[in-house]
């Protein structure tokens, strides 16, 4: 009987040591401005140098983002980019088996002149009808 039980609480110990096993690691952080204002919908892409992996993500309304599953080592290129400011880069950026590295980029303001944009349509609207219309084919 004390066999059994010495055998069953080993089994357990084992399955549960099996269990916890991680084989990726992960990057978050929070995106604000010069004034320390979130920007919520912030692009993040990170590439796996060796590889040309790519993962990729948006902040949410309160500037964090979260890039999960990504392969362990390294050496990464984080980029963060948004509509108005320029981009921020980090590289060489090594990623530790099992644990999150945090990367808080602050962005700055970018100022750029773009050039007029000109649209040209043609009116598809037929002035001889009028009503509802239905157009059933075969």
């Amino acid at each position: 009987m004390k066999k059994n039980l010495v055998f069953l609480l080993l089994m357990l110990l084992f399955t549960t040591i099996s269990h916890a096993q991680v084989t990726t690691s992960a990057i978050t952080g929070k995106i604000v401005d010069a004034k320390k204002e979130v920007l919520p919908g912030a692009a993040v892409i990170a590439v796996h140098i060796p590889s040309g992996t790519m993962y990729s993500g948006v902040s949410n309304g309160d500037g964090y983002y979260s890039l999960m599953g990504m392969k362990p080592g390294g050496p990464y290129r984080i980029e963060t980019s948004f509509i108005g400011y320029e981009k921020a880069e980090l590289t060489g950026v090594t990623l530790p088996l099992g644990e999150t590295y945090i990367y808080n980029p602050v962005m700055s303001e970018s100022s750029i002149a773009l050039n007029e944009l000109v649209i040209v349509g043609t009116s598809g609207f037929n002035t001889q009808r009028t009503g509802a219309s239905a157009n059933i084919s075969a």
